[in-house]
Formats: C-alpha cells, structure tokens, sequence
C-alpha cells in the first residue's frame, strides 16, 4: 500500500473521508510511513498498534505507542500523528466506537460507568495478554480476508468492550463518556477562514458562540487556545510557501494574514530557530516549485 493510500486509510478508519453506512468499524492499516497528518473522529477510537510507533499529538499534549499498546481518543478531536521513523512503517487496528453500539453494549451487560475523572485521551504503554490475543486473531482474519463482514464486526467490537471492561476498567468508563460538550461545525469554521484577518469576535459569530464558548469548545478540539493554535498554522503553511515556493517572504507574510513583515520574522523565528531568509537559503527546495 502507497504512503498516500495508508493515511487515506487512516483517516478512512476514523470517519474522515466517507459516511458512517460506508465504514467498517473495524479496518487494518498495514503500512503506515507518513511523515505527518491528522483527523477529527465522528466518533470515539480505539487504536492498536501492532508493528512500529506511533507518535500522537493533542495540543501541546504528546505521547508515542509502541507495539502491543494502545490509544483511545474521544470525539471531535484534532489528533495529529506520525510514524516514529521513517524507515520503520507502523501497522495498527482501528476501531470505530460510535454512540449506538456503545449503547446497545452497555444495555446486553448491564454496564455502567464508575466516573472515573475525565480526560480526553488515554493510552497504555503494554496491553493486557486477554487483549493481546484477541487482537492477534483479529489481525490474522484480515490478513486472511482482507477484510471483516459489517455483522462479524459488530460482534468484535461487542468482544472489544468487553475486554476493556474486564481488563481495562478505566479507557472502558471513559469511552461511555458521551456527553456532547461541543458542536463539530466550530473546525469547519476554523479552516475556512484560517488565512483570513478574521477577529476571535467574527470566528464565534460565524461558530453561533459566545467568545467565551467559543474559547472554550476550540480548547476542548485542539487542547490549546485558539489565537496559538491559528497561529501556528499559518507559521507551518508559512514554512511551507517559503521552502517549497518562488514567493517572495513579503508576499507570503501578507498571505497568510501577518500584519507586518518584522512581525512576521520574529515569530518565524521563535517558531523555527531561524530567520525567514536563513530558513529559505538552508531549506529551499526548487523541485517543490
């Protein structure tokens, strides 16, 4: 499988790039050596790596997951990820967790939540032997198949639950968090107006929020403040435009909606270690143009 294909995998797997009705809730990702990228999930996700590591990014928040781990993430959040080395492709499960099956698993065993502390994202750095087998015989049905009927799915995700619940009681209460703290729209506006001189004011307005809600449901999103987060994009596009690109710094300074070109090389270079014009001579690569 492609570089390009494995992410489109990926972000397949976690509800990005096709309907609910037309992804399974389960998908193997054999080959993963994409050197960055990311997805905001419909619903909760559980993933398994199997071979390589994964590095994951909340925020300001990282971790990495080797062979034999896991990591949960709730919904509606933007996770980056990246394989740790590139000359060692990463393979996982992912499963889809979503609100009705959640439900109709919780209704056959009785479960119920012990309201552990919330957190948004859990991981373990080992999983349990219980857990370790159920997965290597998922694993060896789709290398077998290729892929897992949708009603042999709904049973393996019921098996999945089950195995958290009995041996990892604390991911298990938090994937039956599912309270709604926030409406999804608020990425769509982010995006769409991220190269814009748009003011925190006109970005809550255009969200249907307060400014105080809409601080506060893009932190739950992104896990920092929406002024850094859009901040930083537009430094890494930045960052993009002047190594892979003829324009000129001027010119993208005021692209990517900098007030001044001063203003635009101080942060440049607290963000890179070095100055526009120093990053371009290192960096700039002409068969990007």
């Amino acid at each position: 499988m492609s570089d390009k294909k494995s992410i489109q995998a990926l972000n397949k797997a976690v509800g990005l790039s096709c309907t609910t009705d037309s992804t399974n809730p389960i998908r193997f990702i054999s080959r993963i050596t994409e050197p960055g990228a990311s997805f905001i999930s419909s619903t909760h996700v559980f993933i398994y790596v199997c071979e390589g590591v994964l590095d994951f990014k909340y925020g300001d928040q990282q971790f990495s997951v080797g062979p034999e781990a896991f990591a949960c993430f709730k919904r509606n959040l933007h996770i980056s990820y990246r394989t740790s080395s590139a000359s060692q492709p990463a393979a996982c499960l992912v499963f889809s967790l979503d609100r009705n099956i959640l439900l109709e698993f919780a209704q056959l065993t009785s479960f119920t939540r012990s309201y552990i502390e919330s957190t948004s994202i859990l991981h373990s750095a080992s999983s349990c032997q219980k857990l370790t087998v159920f997965i290597q015989a998922l694993k060896e049905i789709y290398l077998a198949d290729g892929e897992i009927p949708d009603h042999i799915s709904y049973i393996k995700i019921l098996e999945l639950l089950s195995c958290l619940v009995l041996y990892q009681p604390a991911v298990a209460d938090q994937m039956y968090d599912l309270h709604d703290q926030f409406r999804p729209d608020i990425c769509r506006i982010v995006e769409e107006n991220l190269l814009q001189q748009t003011t925190m004011r006109e970005l809550s307005r255009l969200a249907g929020r307060s400014i105080s809600s809409f601080r506060r449901d893009f932190e739950a999103i992104y896990n920092m403040p929406p002024s850094r987060w859009i901040r930083l994009r537009r430094l890494e596009k930045a960052h993009e435009l002047l190594t892979g690109t003829n324009m000129t710094i001027t010119e993208i300074c005021y692209s990517m909606g900098f007030e001044s070109v001063a203003h635009f090389s101080r942060i440049f270079k607290s963000r890179f270690g070095r100055s526009p014009s120093v990053a371009r001579s290192c960096e700039y690569k002409p068969s990007q143009c």
